[in-house]
């Protein structure tokens, strides 16, 4: 049953990914007002573009990380069932 202890780690895990990203995109939004140089707005362009796409994939890693857990709950079952049943 170790799977279950890892819950509170892999919600902890994705609730601080997603504030580093909405920080990430808060961050490049203010600086983006502040600046009028060229370069500095295709780079934050591209930086929150980035930062939107990793931001797009957290609930597939949160749907994975759920699947991890719930397969090891089951093979925990067997394993306890084969050794201790």
């Amino acid at each position: 049953m170790e799977g279950i202890k890892l819950i509170p780690m892999v919600v902890l895990m994705i609730c601080i990914s997603g504030i580093i990203a909405g920080a990430s995109a808060l961050t490049l939004s203010k600086f983006k007002d502040t600046t009028s140089d060229t370069d500095a707005l295709n780079a934050i362009a591209n930086g929150t573009a980035g930062v939107v796409a990793v931001a797009e994939q957290l609930p597939t890693v949160a749907i994975i990380a759920v699947m991890a857990i719930i397969i090891s709950v089951i093979a925990g079952v067997f394993v306890y069932v084969r050794y201790f049943g």
